[in-house]
């Protein structure tokens, strides 16, 4: 585990954090604020379409259909638009938000072609975000 998990994939620390910001996020609801939830989901419609994954090039894919009669059609269409995991849903957002929030995203792709990578990205873009994680969570 020492490279992460998933063959390195997941950065050490960072399914850790994202998965233990889903329970504390129940305990903050739950036993602390229960307008905590609210203010997540509002945070989670307004920018959501942040983490839309921004394209280098116009993406298109082909495939081909073998029609009944056995001829052949080929199709070329654009690929559908893309997000990374944080516009899921609000509890995603709130875990993927404090897991970039504490620098665990930097190596992330998905993240990186939406410019939210880094705690400084992601403060610049959503400073709304961060104050609340500030109010929870112990940021670096």
């Amino acid at each position: 585990f020492e490279e992460g998990v998933g063959g390195g994939s997941w950065k050490p620390f960072q399914l850790t954090v994202h998965e233990m910001t889903h329970g504390a996020d129940m305990v903050i609801r739950q036993l602390i604020d229960p307008y905590f939830h609210y203010q997540v989901a509002l945070l989670w419609e307004k920018h959501a379409d942040k983490f839309l994954i921004q394209r280098q090039k116009q993406e298109t894919y082909r495939w081909t259909a073998i029609l009944a009669n056995g001829r052949q059609v080929v199709r070329e269409e654009q690929a559908p638009e893309r997000y990374c995991y944080a516009a899921a849903n609000r509890d995603e957002f709130l875990a993927e938000c404090h897991t970039i929030a504490q620098g665990l995203h930097e190596r992330s792709d998905d993240y990186k072609l939406c410019s939210l990578s880094t705690p400084e990205e992601l403060g610049k873009a959503m400073p709304d975000v961060v104050a609340l994680l500030r109010a929870y969570f112990n940021l670096p």
